[in-house]
């Protein structure tokens, strides 16, 4: 308080003579030029009178206590900061307040924060008895809960114990009969001077139930006081964590949260620890401690501040490493940890001894142990030691390493001879040490060095009884380092486009030189194949990738000396997008008068452009413009029922990703039955095989016996394949009917595949009419086996497969078939030109006849003879119908290829006449269905 003294405490015990000194932000204070300040006997900081303004506070400050013992060395003491308060005075005046009885009301103390502990209160002029009704929060509160008449009166508020007392102005609570219409609750935390208050206030219009919640901490050491405040005792750190505050009243419930941050002053886990060595050796000191929020750990020797260097490193986290020992090291050491919680401070003590000094095995208290304590026994040092290592090179010279080579001493006086390397910075008397992995090894490599720069070695042999003599100091200068940048740090890469990806890197941290470039290496994921391009910058946005593609980047800097270390790959994906190719091999099968069984294959590989969610499917009736119906399905087929009987259908299919449905099929046609075949419904008579078919006459009436109907017996036979002369990738199969087609075969579906063992639904297939028995298949691939299978079919149903017939196709056109090609050709034009000329002479002939004509030719009927009526069974009726039908070619061998897109006029629908184009499509359609394409 200014004007008033203040005392800082401090003492240290030794056996010896301790001086303790004093230190205010770090300089020590010279008490003999400032006569407010004096240093008391048992070394405690006495300051007489606080001086503190607005503009001058000399006194505030980080003060630390420093103890020295001559010749062994120093300690400093944790810190402590001084905080002058000022005048007391308050930040507002209490307002008197009414409460109902059995309420709960606060009166607030608005001071500074360091003013709170002299706060008190008092009513009508006397102090108030705290209790667990009636409480003071960490602000200086009052907090008054079941309030009751002998609570009424004046409350004012006071600050005491800085000099004279000083209070604000009285405030009357009163206490009335009735219902109490708000409540309090107020978190309060013990232990915690700041940010430990958590107000909730709740207006009600009955008493309130108070209660709190709590979120992440043990319900242990927690109570509610002062009628709703909560309290906890014996903070830890496992206390923080979220606090809800609620009341309830009548039909309403309120509530509000507070989060409560614990803060832990450090706490040393390893703390370091005496120390023996001898010069040129490597020690660390070990300091493991842990605190929230995060600390601040610095070493200190002999009161200074340690500063990292070559020879002085911090080392995991909080370690601190010492290499090259020299006698001046000798001292204290302290680890200091500090976070807002506070600071903590641990010593350890480091001796030196001579080298013919074994190091003891205990370890040295604090103060009372010096070289003078340790002596080496008489048994140590009797006998002579080995002579200087001879011959002492350097093998091998690096850029960090160095690589010593010697000869046994001339006189090394014993057996299991080990030796040690020292070695120091030319110019520094500080050595290390680097001794062999075992007794006789002559050879030792000195590693982490710095790149063109000079270090002196020299070798000490030792035997039983201690170190030799050293060989004469060798200076070796370390390689000069062609440095070549670091990998390129902080490579990240983010997909910006379905073919797109942006690349962004921070410079190099080493590197010898201005980066020049930075080239850029990626490659699919999966391939070996890299591709590069050349960048400038650091950032770059890569096009032309492939649509939902892995691709492998990686980065490498150059400089005027070549290339860098590459940075580690990152592997990324491009975006995806809607498939870019419609599905495959959309087959119809009509499976009865009113369902189509619909089946498809996936798009291409490399096509679907991201994962695939589904298909969709969309179907509508007739040929023309319509609304279509929409199925979604996930699976490679979809049957369509509730179909009407008779009608064409026409189907398409696409598939979708995330992104959407891709390209879709073409449209597919199929009809579907006009009635079920069953067996006992009206068969065409042409449809069934001579075998099943009995006339017998009845009076004046024909009567018609049908055996069962059934489907074709016998696969198709004597299947051959041959190429097409000048074409090797095309060839013409063949085959005769099946000996049991049991009724016309209505077409044929040849099967080929490059996997014999494959399953049926994996072939390639391709329907023919049934009145041919030749077709040509294109587009095969050369130098590849092949198996083909053909399957008939009439209108019950398919027949069974013929056996699988192989054939492998050329490597490729011969070179006579190269060379007859020209001559070929020529005699192809000649002949078409002969045949065109006759042609033209017979034309003119025929002109001339028809000039010369009397033209009372009488013309026959354009209209074909009619063949004589089909029979049609009508189990009821039993009689004989009549029905028009177009002649349709004899089922002969033909030697022209089918197109895959060929028509047979005998074949076509009446709705085809209408103008619609219709292809045939690779399908297995059911007994009596036709399958045809929209175009």
């Amino acid at each position: 308080v200014r004007g008033l003294p203040a005392v800082l405490n401090c003492s240290a015990a030794s056996n010896a003579l301790v001086r303790v000194e004093w230190k205010k932000d770090g300089t020590f204070l010279n008490l003999v030029a400032d006569d407010r300040k004096r240093q008391l006997a048992d070394g405690s900081l006495l300051i007489s009178t606080v001086v503190h303004s607005k503009h001058n506070k000399p006194d505030e400050g980080v003060y630390q206590c420093v103890a020295t013992i001559d010749n062994l060395g120093t300690i400093s003491s944790r810190t402590a900061r001084l905080t002058v308060a000022g005048l007391p005075r308050f930040l507002s005046q209490p307002e008197g307040v009414s409460v109902r009885m059995g309420g709960t009301e606060m009166l607030s103390c608005e001071v500074t924060e360091e003013l709170v502990p002299f706060t008190r209160w008092e009513r009508d002029g006397r102090p108030v008895e705290l209790d667990g009704r009636v409480i003071q929060l960490p602000s200086g509160a009052l907090v008054i809960s079941n309030a009751s008449q002998s609570d009424a009166g004046l409350y004012r508020c006071t600050i005491d114990g800085l000099g004279p007392a000083k209070s604000t102005e009285e405030a009357e609570l009163q206490v009335s009969a009735g219902t109490d219409r708000h409540g309090v609750g107020v978190l309060e935390v013990a232990g915690v001077p700041e940010n430990a208050e958590r107000k909730c206030h709740f207006n009600t219009s009955s008493s309130p139930h108070i209660s709190f919640f709590l979120f992440f901490s043990s319900r242990e050491r927690f109570a509610v006081i002062g009628g709703g405040s909560l309290q906890i005792v014996n903070l830890t750190e496992e206390d923080a964590g979220i606090y809800a505050c609620q009341t309830d009243s009548d039909n309403m419930t309120s509530e509000i949260q507070a989060e409560l941050t614990v803060h832990v002053p450090p706490r040393f886990l390893t703390r370091p620890s005496n120390t023996y060595a001898q010069e040129s050796m490597d020690i660390i000191f070990e300091c493991d401690v842990t605190g929230s929020p995060p600390l601040t750990v610095k070493w200190m020797k002999d009161g200074d501040t340690v500063i990292p260097s070559d020879y002085f490193r911090i080392v995991k986290q909080h370690n601190l490493q010492v290499l090259g020992l020299v006698k001046s090291d000798e001292g204290f050491y302290q680890c200091l940890a500090e976070n807002e919680a506070g600071n903590v401070q641990a010593s350890a003590q480091l001796i030196i001894l001579d080298l013919d000094v074994a190091l003891p095995s205990a370890v040295p208290s604090l103060t009372d142990a010096t070289t003078d304590h340790v002596a080496s026994s008489p048994a140590e040092r009797n006998g002579p030691t080995p002579s200087a290592p001879r011959d002492v090179v350097a093998s091998l010279v690096s850029t960090r390493f160095i690589k010593l080579t010697w000869r046994l001493p001339a006189e090394p006086h014993g057996e299991n001879i080990s030796y040690s390397v020292f070695y120091s910075l030319e110019g520094t008397n500080r050595e290390r040490v680097e001794n062999t992995s075992g007794p006789g090894e002559m050879q030792v490599t000195i590693q982490n060095l710095v790149p063109d720069t000079k270090y002196t070695f020299r070798v000490v042999a030792s035997n039983a009884n201690g170190p030799g003599e050293s060989s004469t100091p060798l200076t070796v200068a370390t390689q000069l380092e062609v440095q070549v940048p670091g990998p390129a740090p902080n490579l990240q890469v983010v997909s910006v486009g379905t073919s797109s990806v942006t690349l962004s890197w921070d410079r190099p941290v080493t590197g010898n030189g201005e980066i020049q470039t930075y080239r850029l290496f990626y490659s699919e994921k999966g391939r070996d194949s890299e591709q590069d391009v050349d960048v400038t910058g650091l950032s770059y946005t890569m096009t032309g990738l492939k649509t939902f593609t892995e691709y492998s980047f990686r980065v490498v800097a150059y400089n005027k000396h070549g290339p860098g270390v590459s940075t580690e790959d990152v592997v990324v994906r491009t975006l995806s997008d809607v498939p870019s190719a419609a599905p495959q091999n959309l087959t119809l099968e009509v499976l009865n008068s009113t369902s189509i069984m619909v089946r498809w294959q996936p798009p291409p590989a490399g096509t679907l452009n991201g994962e695939l969610t589904g298909y969709r499917l969309r179907y509508r009736k007739g040929l023309r413009r319509a609304d279509a119906a929409e199925i979604s399905t996930s699976q490679l087929f979809q049957l369509i029922e509730g179909l009407e009987k008779g009608k064409v259908y026409t189907v398409r299919v696409s598939a979708s990703t995330v992104n959407g449905s891709g390209p879709t099929t073409e449209w597919i046609a199929a009809e579907t039955f006009e009635n079920d075949l069953d067996g006992k419904q009206i068969l065409p008579a042409d449809f069934l095989p001579r075998s099943s078919l009995q006339v017998s006459c009845f009076s004046n009436k024909t009567m018609l016996s049908v055996d069962p109907f059934t489907q074709v017996h016998s696969a198709p036979k004597d299947v051959t394949v041959i190429s097409k002369e000048g074409n090797p990738r095309i060839i013409n199969i063949n085959w005769q009917p099946p000996t049991e087609a049991n009724g016309k075969i209505t077409g044929y579906i040849i099967y080929y595949s490059t996997d014999v063992d494959a399953e049926v639904h994996d072939w390639v297939v391709e329907p023919v009419l049934g009145n041919r028995l030749t077709h040509q298949i294109q587009g095969l691939t050369l130098d590849t086996t092949y198996y083909y299978k053909i399957q008939a079919r009439n209108s019950k149903g398919m027949g069974p497969m013929s056996d699988a017939v192989q054939f492998h196709t050329p490597k490729g056109k011969s070179s006579t078939s190269l060379r007859l090609a020209p001559k070929i050709i020529i005699i192809i034009i000649i002949l078409t030109f002969c045949c065109v000329r006759s042609l033209y002479e017979i034309i003119l002939k025929k002109r001339a006849a028809c000039k010369s004509s009397t033209g009372s030719h009488k013309y026959k009927n354009s209209s074909k003879d009619l063949n004589p009526p089909d029979l049609w069974i009508h189990h009821e009726r039993l009689e004989l119908k009549p029905m028009d039908k177009s002649p349709e070619p004899n089922p002969v061998m033909t030697e022209t290829p089918i197109p895959r897109t060929a028509q047979d006029p005998a074949a076509e629908p009446s709705h085809q006449r209408r103008g619609e184009s219709l292809r045939f499509i690779s399908s297995t359609p059911h007994p009596a269905s036709r399958t045809q394409s929209v175009t």
